[in-house]
């Protein structure tokens, strides 16, 4: 373990690919696992925060289903972005939401061996959000 000074921006970032790599159909080796859960735990109640500050933006500026629950989104590129009321809208978002992923917190993280990810497979080295794990996560 060793104290790390991170964005919490970095910290959604580690959580989406700690998700999708979890999703795959690939099983992970038991120290990846590990090591990714116990950072994780580490990072939850940030994440928690960020997310909880982030759904109130996105509710004060993004357009609503029609179900009234679920946020409008819109096809840009190869991206699926939020729909944002208006021009504005999505600057005042931006404006908020910036500083709060620009914010570092320090917490302890759990370092993974480059050794313990030789068996995984050639599905997962394919993974584009694996080098962020391993740029963030690694000794």
């Amino acid at each position: 373990m060793s104290k790390e000074k991170l964005s919490q921006g970095v910290l959604l970032t580690l959580d989406n690919a700690m998700s999708m790599l979890e999703q795959t159909k690939d099983k992970l080796p038991f120290k990846v696992w590990y090591g990714l859960n116990k950072n994780r735990k580490a990072m939850e109640s940030y994440l928690k925060i960020v997310k909880e500050s982030r759904e109130k933006l996105l509710l004060e500026y993004v357009e609503l289903e029609e179900d009234g629950k679920s946020f409008k989104t819109i096809q840009e590129g190869n991206a699926i972005t939020f729909k944002f009321k208006d021009d504005s809208s999505r600057e005042s978002f931006d404006k908020e939401m910036t500083p709060i992923l620009e914010e570092e917190v320090e917490l302890d993280i759990y370092k993974l061996d480059i050794n313990d990810f030789e068996s995984i497979s050639t599905n997962l080295r394919d993974q584009p959000l694996l080098g962020v794990i391993i740029e963030y996560l690694l000794n």
